[in-house]
């Protein structure tokens, strides 16, 4: 909930702001926390609605989430309670209010008797992924949470890499792009006219070719405002029936599997933080069934989700995890995965197995996605370049042609 507050800050200057809180009480409470005398607070409307007050639901970037994980990893690890953790995390913060209410309302919680993983659940300043907030809860049932934290921690910067570096590698193509559409729509505003006022002076058929460039430039010219219109209602679209339609979620995460290298970069990904999590719950002391329960809670793709999830129902029937895994209808998985679970289970060394194939993973899909972006520049170079190519061919040819008609 949203509470407009007035009052004065620690140096006495008069203040008028909102704060997001589970209840009036927790607002006071984070104020107080803050140093700020508050004169009044009252609760006050959400602008957003629905579905999209958490599509657009303040976010942590990926190094302000690790660096955090790691310091409250680091205080838990070193004795503090965990209470004690977000307080001291929190005054490292005192010139960032979107972390420093986070921590103070979590902290809130934490206070009231509610455990750590409930506390992030039900605040709502801030939007976590829910891999983040599972592992969090997986991981106190075993008491590894400082070790979780500063994994997760670990986990978040390579992904932060991962994503830095595909920035970059775009960043040259991106500016081609740019480049050749202010180039496109150019040729298209000053010298398409001039080459069409020359053929309708000289009465003159334009080439097939030229024909379909002008077409398409009317087309985009007169519709370009309802072309965005759809694609941002597509994605508004697909957003809101993957977050209220278990079956739309379902085959949507099937498809996104099918898909030629991005779809083995997905499986990696996923396989390699089931394999990591599932690793450290079973070090932990948690049964197996435990542990494929709530390792299958992390994946984000529902397809590998339930693939695990009816695993650990077999489990407790008696079967073994390999065996229902490679009898599973939709066949996903790599089968060295399976042969290596397989190997893990008759050697009494699962825990191991899963997590050498968590780090060959991790490799490899950091392989996969060194290859996707090497090819990445030269197929977007030779697509912009073709869509160049065509249009200065539709431009010369009728220039062309009235040369070759005057000879």
């Amino acid at each position: 909930m949203l509470f407009r507050y007035k009052g004065f800050d620690k140096n006495s200057n008069k203040i008028s702001s909102t704060i997001e809180a589970g209840s009036i009480e927790e607002a006071k409470k984070l104020l107080t926390q803050s140093n700020i005398l508050f004169s009044s607070v009252r609760k006050t409307k959400n602008k957003n609605f629905g579905f999209l007050s958490n599509l657009f639901k303040k976010e942590f970037t990926k190094k302000e989430l690790s660096i955090l994980s790691r310091d409250i990893g680091f205080y838990i690890k070193s004795g503090v309670t965990i209470s004690q953790a977000l307080k001291l995390a929190s005054s490292q913060y005192s010139g960032d209010k979107k972390i420093k209410f986070f921590l103070q309302s979590v902290g809130v919680t934490v206070d009231e008797g509610k455990d750590f993983a409930t506390a992030l659940s039900s605040q709502n300043q801030i939007k976590l992924p829910d891999f983040y907030v599972k592992s969090i809860k997986a991981s106190q049932n075993g008491g590894m949470l400082d070790k979780v934290l500063l994994e997760l921690s670990q986990f978040i910067s390579q992904q932060d890499k991962i994503q830095k570096k595909i920035s970059n590698a775009l960043a040259y193509p991106i500016f081609i792009i740019i480049s050749a559409i202010v180039m496109v729509a150019f040729m298209l505003s000053f010298v398409v006219p001039k080459v069409i006022g020359i053929f309708e002076a000289n009465k003159q058929e334009l080439p097939t070719i030229t024909k379909y460039v002008l077409n398409s430039s009317d087309f985009l010219g007169d519709y370009y405002i309802i072309i965005i219109f759809i694609i941002v209602a597509l994605v508004l679209t697909t957003k809101y029936l993957n977050k209220i339609s278990s079956k739309f979620r379902y085959n949507y995460d099937k498809y996104k599997l099918k898909l030629p290298l991005f779809g083995d970069i997905i499986l990696l990904s996923e396989l390699s933080r089931f394999s990591y999590m599932s690793a450290l719950l079973i070090r932990s002391g948690m049964t197996l069934v435990e542990t494929i329960k709530m390792s299958s809670h992390l994946i984000d793709n529902k397809v590998l989700a339930k693939i695990f999830d009816n695993s650990s129902k077999f489990i407790v029937q008696g079967g073994k995890l390999s065996s229902s895994l490679f009898n599973e209808k939709i066949n996903v998985l790599p089968k060295s995965f399976i042969q290596a679970i397989a190997l893990g289970e008759e050697t009494s060394m699962l825990e191991t197995v899963l997590s050498t194939q968590a780090m060959r993973y991790n490799e490899e899909n950091g392989d996969k996605i060194d290859f996707m972006l090497s090819l990445l520049e030269p197929i977007m170079m030779l697509v912009v370049g073709s869509v160049i190519a065509i249009i200065v061919l539709a431009m010369m040819l009728p220039i062309f042609s009235i040369n070759i008609g005057a000879i």
